[in-house]
C-alpha cells in the first residue's frame, strides 16, 4: 500500500511535565520507505538521517526495501502474535474471521511480547549516531507504541502522549490510498487496520500502570538501564 505523502514526523518540540522540552532533529518516524516519490527521498536525505530503525517482520523487508538508508541499518522485528499472521489477499476474499483479533488489544501484546526490542530501540537512541529515523509499515502501531515508551519515559503526561499520538490523523486519512479505504469497505475489516486505534492506545496505557506500575517499572523489568542519560540527550 502507497500512501499519497509519506508521513514524517519530528518527535522533538513536545513539552514534558517539568516544562522541559524534547530536543528536535534526533528522533523521526515515518511510514515504510520503499517507492518513494522524488520529493519525499530529497526531504529525507535533507535530513541527514544517520540511522534507520525499521520494525517490520523479515519478510516484509524483502518484499518491500528501503529506499532511502542510511549509514547504520538496524532491523527489530517486532513480535506481533496472530496479528502476524494476517494476509492481505485473504482480506479481499472475505476469508478473515475479524472476530478472532482484538485489535483494542494490540498495543499491550506489543509492549508485552517485545521488551527486548523496546530496550534495545532505546539503547540505540542513546548510543546514536543521530537523526534516527524509527518505522514500521504505516507508522502508527509499532512505532507508535515504541515512541509511546519513550516519551512517558521522558516524564510526558498521558494526556500528551495521547495528543501526539492523534496528530497524524488527519494525515492518515488524507492520504491513506482508495483501495485500502475500499479494503474496510468490502471486506469489513476493522478501520484500526489502516487509522488510528485510540481505544487500543488507552487500554496499554492503563496495562502499564496496572501491570508494571508505570513506565520506569516497564523498563526496569525490559532490562533498561540508561535512563538518566535518555534524559540527558533528549531534554533541553
Amino acid at each position: 500500500m502507497r500512501y499519497k505523502r509519506l508521513l514524517l514526523q519530528d518527535i522533538g518540540g513536545l513539552k514534558n511535565e517539568e516544562n522541559r522540552e524534547v530536543r528536535r532533529g534526533l528522533l523521526y518516524r515515518s511510514g515504510e520507505l520503499h517507492r518513494l516519490r522524488p520529493r519525499d527521498l530529497a526531504l529525507l536525505h535533507s535530513l541527514g538521517i544517520r540511522q534507520i530503525i525499521d520494525l517490520r517482520e523479515e519478510e516484509m523487508l524483502r518484499k518491500r526495501p528501503d529506499q532511502f538508508t542510511a549509514p547504520s541499518m538496524i532491523n527489530l522485528p517486532v513480535r506481533l502474535g496472530s496479528f502476524g499472521d494476517l494476509k492481505l489477499r485473504e482480506a479481499l476474499r472475505r476469508e478473515v474471521d475479524w472476530s478472532r483479533f482484538d485489535f483494542h488489544s494490540l498495543y499491550t501484546l506489543i509492549l508485552d511480547e517485545n521488551k527486548d526490542y523496546i530496550r534495545r530501540f532505546l539503547e540505540l537512541l542513546v548510543a546514536g549516531p543521530h537523526p534516527v529515523l524509527l518505522h514500521c509499515t504505516a507508522g502508527k502501531d509499532r512505532t507508535g507504541v515504541f515512541i509511546t515508551v519513550l516519551l512517558l519515559a521522558l516524564r510526558l503526561s498521558r494526556e500528551q502522549v495521547v495528543r501526539w499520538y492523534l496528530s497524524i490523523e488527519r494525515h492518515l486519512k488524507r492520504n491513506t490510498p482508495l483501495p485500502a479505504k475500499f479494503l474496510v469497505w468490502y471486506s469489513k475489516t476493522p478501520r484500526e487496520v489502516i487509522y488510528l486505534n485510540k481505544p487500543g492506545l488507552l487500554k496499554a496505557l492503563d496495562h502499564l500502570e496496572q501491570r508494571y506500575q508505570g513506565v520506569e517499572g516497564y523498563l526496569e523489568e525490559a532490562g533498561f538501564t540508561a535512563l538518566h542519560e535518555l534524559r540527558r540527550i533528549f531534554l533541553r
